[in-house]
């Protein structure tokens, strides 16, 4: 995990989780689905707007992790975005 998003978990500990904001297809490509595209259907029937920027697919890369339940999520900063 990066030190800055380690440093912000520090900072704002009581961050609430996102849900149904990052998808992640077969194909290892990730989707931003913000509300309109989240009340439009699931994914993967809708997928949203592929994410093809580089630094910031490698900065999801550096930040996502399992949580003790199994389920994955992306530590954006303070808030965990789950998958």
């Amino acid at each position: 995990m990066d030190a800055i998003v380690e440093a912000a978990l520090k900072k704002w500990p009581h961050v609430p989780h996102c849900y149904g904001w990052l998808a992640l297809d077969a194909r290892g490509d990730w989707y931003m689905r913000d509300e309109h595209c989240q009340r439009s259907g699931p994914f993967p029937r809708i997928k949203g707007s592929r994410i093809e920027h580089d630094k910031l697919l490698a900065f999801i890369g550096r930040n996502y992790g399992c949580d003790e339940r199994g389920a994955w999520f992306f530590q954006n900063g303070p808030q965990r975005v789950y998958v």
